[in-house]
């Protein structure tokens, strides 16, 4: 298992997200240890020591953090609930988890190391999928589109990319603090080049891009890209 160390201990106060589910809009959230779904409360005793992210995929509700064992070593966990959300089950892993999606009907979990595991009977299986390490998962309609982070060392190869899995392009776009996103059917990055801020925007379908350099140092969101 993986020594995780922890730059700060955060606590995850307020999630909420929208999902459709029975043909109904439900709404689902997480607050101080109760999920709430559509307004009905169900306590919630979670065993994760620090909360990282929230996921609501094919109307199941997933919580990735950190369980600490009793040596001391953090192991990176995703959590899930039953279906009338008063027990949570648990899965570590050996690597921090980058995303949970949904492709072609089943469900996913991505790890930095690059392993894909579909969720089947209630459980985690390690699946043929395998992406490049360090990626985070963007889009997931008709392809796997997904973004590999660059890496802040220097003497690492990894300058960061977008890439599909199914129409095998691959597209060096250098971000680290931004998540690339998909805007209108377009995939928009912002990164640097030569420590200026610039923006990618690439066709999902052929990889074919355009390099877009006169971002405001002030952009945080790929979909503020207009021009």
């Amino acid at each position: 298992m993986k020594n995780f160390k922890f730059i700060a201990f955060t606590f995850l106060l307020f999630i909420t997200s929208s999902v459709t589910a029975c043909g109904a809009n439900r709404e689902i959230a997480w607050k101080d240890g109760v999920v709430i779904v559509d307004g009905k409360k169900h306590q919630v005793d979670l065993n994760l020591q620090d909360v990282d992210k929230e996921y609501v995929v094919k109307s199941k509700f997933f919580i990735s953090g950190f369980q600490i064992d009793s040596s001391g070593v953090n192991h990176s966990t995703v959590a899930w609930f039953n279906e009338d959300y008063t027990k949570a089950s648990y899965k570590r892993f050996e690597n921090f988890i980058q995303s949970i999606f949904e492709y072609d009907n089943s469900i996913y979990l991505l790890e930095s190391s690059g392993l894909v595991y579909k969720f089947a009977n209630d459980s985690w299986e390690l699946s043929n999928i395998k992406l490049q390490k360090d990626s985070y998962v963007i889009y997931t309609k008709n392809d796997i589109v997904a973004c590999q982070q660059a890496s802040l060392f220097k003497s690492s190869k990894n300058r960061g990319n977008c890439y599909s899995m199914n129409n095998g392009w691959s597209v060096d776009v250098h971000w680290y603090e931004i998540q690339p996103k998909i805007c209108d059917s377009k995939l928009m990055a912002i990164g640097t080049i030569k420590n200026k801020k610039v923006a990618w925007r690439i066709d999902i379908e052929t990889g074919k891009f355009e390099l877009i350099d006169s971002v405001s140092s002030e952009s945080t969101d790929p979909c503020s890209i207009t021009k």
